[in-house]
């Protein structure tokens, strides 16, 4: 009878008896999908801060579910809270592929939020009627403030990471008469204004730089 209760039962183990992950991946182990591949099912993971296979150095803990054809996906937390998603292609045929790589997810509420950074300005340049800011926001660059500073030098700078390789230009437009000007932001980061056309060029106060510009 008891036998017959549990024929149709699911018999697998998701986690170890004590509740704790089911597999251990160490700093020296094969890649992820090596271990993966040998166990289809649904499984739970540590992995070690320092494998190579990891998105961060943080270990992480980890879900996966694999089909007996060695496709599937694991999806996992680190330490600091970041959750991230990895899936195999390998198809159907068995014929081991590479991992399509870690994604990071993110809130709405996570994506939604920006912190605003301060532009470093150079010793020439000083703020205007609001702050000169900053801030990465996937793949676009957003900038604001009235910034006061002198055309065709290095006026500010932000952080290069991220920047395209060729940098950026964008138009602005200038405060105390009708016009615009050109702000070269360099793959370095340095800022550069640059030429000017407008109504009446002494009577330029500032730069107006709202703008939001792409990364990629």
């Amino acid at each position: 009878m008891k036998k017959n209760k549990w024929d149709a039962g699911q018999l697998s183990k998701i986690t170890a008896d004590d509740g704790k992950a089911y597999e251990r991946i160490n700093a020296n182990d094969p890649s992820i999908l090596d271990k993966l591949i040998k166990l289809p099912g649904v499984h739970s993971w540590y992995i070690h801060e320092a494998h190579p296979d990891l998105p961060t150095k943080s270990s992480m803990r980890t879900l996966s579910v694999f089909s007996e054809n060695t496709y599937g996906w694991i999806i996992g937390a680190n330490n600091t809270g970041d959750v991230y998603i990895n899936r195999s292609t390998t198809d159907v045929t068995g014929t081991q592929q590479e991992w399509s790589g870690w994604k990071q997810l993110v809130t709405n509420a996570e994506f939604e939020h920006v912190t605003w950074l301060s532009v470093t300005l150079d010793k020439s340049s000083s703020i205007g009627d609001r702050p000169v800011e900053y801030v990465k926001w996937g793949n676009l660059l957003l900038l604001r403030g009235h910034l006061k500073a002198n055309r065709e030098i290095i006026c500010g700078r932000i952080p290069a990471e991220g920047l395209p390789e060729k940098g950026l230009v964008v138009s602005v437009p200038v405060s105390g008469t009708t016009g615009h000007s050109k702000l070269y932001i360099y793959q370095t980061g340095e800022l550069k204004l640059t030429g000017l056309h407008a109504v009446n060029n002494s009577g330029v106060t500032g730069y107006y730089l709202d703008t939001v510009d792409s990364l990629n």
